[in-house]
């Protein structure tokens, strides 16, 4: 058993974290989690809907984060309970969504609200998310049509354009939170939102920051790894990433977390 007996809590992102590359959980992490005396919570950039199945095959019951932070939730009884939430005004959704389409029309542009993920059209790329995702969009909708949403997330397989979108949306529109959260995907959320909403809300209800870790492997990873008592970063996460925790685990291919977890197992 390891010296951070105090740990009570692992704050972990999902994607390329948690989970292998082709987006499954496998038996050891399963068996790790379940048996470990350190909880678990999920903080990930995906909507509720589809981190849904994972929260029930590690059987967690605590608070978890989607959307990144934009939703802390629970599943309580197979059903998504919201236990706090913060969505971008419409206003400022609109204002984006129209930048957006006059300057970088090919930019696959979609947004999630707590109940539905939204696409303008059927794309490639958006196939290729439904398949990852299993999530079965909304196609065709209006953004002024639905509830505000709780994230925009614009999809850009190309670097170079990437960089450049991400860059001008930074500058253009301040009183956002834009993040890179992996594999050309670019999340934007209501401004203060991010994975360290989880740890406050930890916080909120009683546990100390010392007693919370959190592990990732990209960009909007690093406003958690930044706020929790010891930050972990997977050894296939960007060098950015790194540089700015206290300890590298082994990729997620290697089951770096369940190697940790095993680790708090009486």
């Amino acid at each position: 058993m390891r010296n951070e007996s105090m740990l009570k809590y692992l704050i972990s992102d999902m994607d390329h974290t948690l989970l292998h590359n082709d987006g499954r959980l496998d038996l050891p992490t399963i068996s790790a989690v379940r048996q470990s005396s350190i909880k678990l919570c999920l903080a990930s950039a995906r909507n509720p809907y589809s981190m849904v199945e994972f929260i029930n095959q590690l059987g967690l019951t605590g608070p978890q984060l989607a959307m990144n932070g934009a939703l802390i939730f629970q599943v309580y009884a197979g059903k998504v309970q919201v236990l706090r939430e913060c969505a971008i005004s419409r206003e400022l959704a609109r204002q984006l969504a129209i930048e957006l389409q006059s300057l970088y029309p090919e930019v696959d542009f979609t947004w999630i609200t707590r109940d539905h993920w939204y696409i303008p059209k059927m794309t490639p790329a958006m196939r290729e998310e439904m398949k990852y995702s299993g999530v079965q969009p909304v196609i065709g909708r209006q953004l002024q049509d639905t509830a505000a949403p709780d994230q925009i997330v614009l999809i850009i397989k190309d670097q170079q354009l990437f960089s450049e979108v991400q860059h001008h949306l930074q500058q253009r529109f301040s009183d956002l939170s834009i993040h890179s959260s992996g594999d050309g995907y670019l999340t934007i959320n209501a401004a203060g939102v991010n994975k360290g909403n989880l740890v406050q809300y930890l916080i909120d209800h009683g546990i100390q920051r010392s007693e919370i870790a959190g592990v990732g492997d990209d960009q909007n990873d690093l406003p958690l790894l930044q706020v929790v008592g010891h930050s972990l970063a997977v050894a296939n996460a960007i060098p950015e990433v790194k540089t700015q925790v206290t300890e590298v685990i082994n990729s997620n291919e290697e089951d770096g977390i369940a190697q940790f977890l095993s680790q708090f197992i009486d």
